[in-house]
């Protein structure tokens, strides 16, 4: 079926196109229709009422109820505008892990349209060893994309080679105290630096300093840590930050809304840290834009970035 949504504000990455239209067949988009080119057919439309359109929020460290509660949790967060997650586990028994990731798999299992997709696991607590044989024996329980460790651990350099290998993207916990390991651990594939705004100084400057590290950042505590934020902004590649929200009852949008007010930089610029970077970060290479080929994962945004609808 081809559905057509219309007198739309498109934001995508580097786009903020207003009257403009998208075409979607079978969840992919096929192209989107600026204000002055002809509409084609479609057999549904969908007036935007000219709002914002925006790739669905990606949410790389979401912490999810434990237990039956995770449904209804998925089901809130599509309506916050969170259409794909990783789901946190930041236990440190391994029993426990286990179990979580058991429920992680479950819910995988059991895709609801209505909810967030879950992608996979990450283990975020941070996770307090480098036992490669521990993460393989979860590795089959359920998916694990993403492994946040204290770097600075015995084997921690070997482990992080190991996970990339395994197609695990391995992330420094921001407790590491030593320069020179921050370097040999971007050198061994560490690339991304979790829970920035809160990391200590070593983590803090050589994150900023090294183009090779992505950072973590909570965008609904922008306010409060704004200077750093704004440095932030300044010294990395935009594509090199990825938005995570910390507060349960805080949207991306209001987050997205706090980054803005506090760097000055425009939506569309800012709209890549909310799902593009992050998809990219784990090699997915069809979410986090509006254009043809890309998964047509869609939030509506008023003027106030306050989530309207999903699709």
């Amino acid at each position: 079926m081809k559905r057509l949504y219309t007198n739309a504000r498109i934001l995508s990455p580097g786009v903020d196109l207003p009257n403009a239209s998208v075409l979607e067949e079978e969840g992919v988009v096929v192209q989107v229709y600026p204000p002055s080119m002809a509409l084609p057919s479609f057999d549904e439309a969908i007036d935007c009422d000219g709002h914002w359109l925006a790739p669905g929020f990606f949410d790389i460290h979401a912490c999810l109820p434990k237990g039956k509660d995770i449904h209804m949790s998925l089901i809130q967060a599509k309506k916050a505008g969170v259409m794909n997650l990783l789901a946190a586990v930041e236990e440190s028994d391994y029993d426990m892990i286990a179990k979580q990731c058991k429920e992680t798999a479950t819910v995988m299992e059991k895709a609801n349209s209505n909810a967030a997709r879950v992608l996979g696991v990450h283990l975020a607590g941070p996770y307090k060893n480098t036992d490669f044989l521990e993460v393989k024996a979860l590795q089959k329980i359920c998916v694990i994309r993403k492994v946040t460790f204290d770097v600075e651990l015995p084997g921690a350099m070997d482990f992080s080679q190991k996970l990339r290998k395994e197609g695990i993207v391995p992330c420094c916990g921001g407790c590491c105290t030593d320069y020179a390991v921050l370097e040999e651990a971007l050198q061994n594939g560490v690339r991304d630096i979790g829970g920035f705004e809160t990391a200590g100084l070593p983590v803090v400057l050589t994150g900023l300093g090294e183009d090779g590290f992505s950072l973590e950042f909570a965008g609904d505590k922008a306010a409060e840590n704004a200077p750093l934020i704004r440095f932030m902004f300044k010294t990395k590649g935009l594509d090199r930050l990825m938005m995570t929200v910390g507060a349960m009852d805080v949207t991306f949008g209001e987050a997205l809304k706090n980054v803005a007010a506090v760097t000055g930089l425009p939506l569309k610029d800012l709209i890549r840290t909310t799902s593009l970077n992050q998809a990219v970060s784990l090699g997915i290479h069809d979410i986090g834009r509006i254009e043809p080929g890309y998964k047509a994962e869609f939030v509506q945004l008023d003027d106030d970035l306050n989530v309207i609808k999903t699709f």
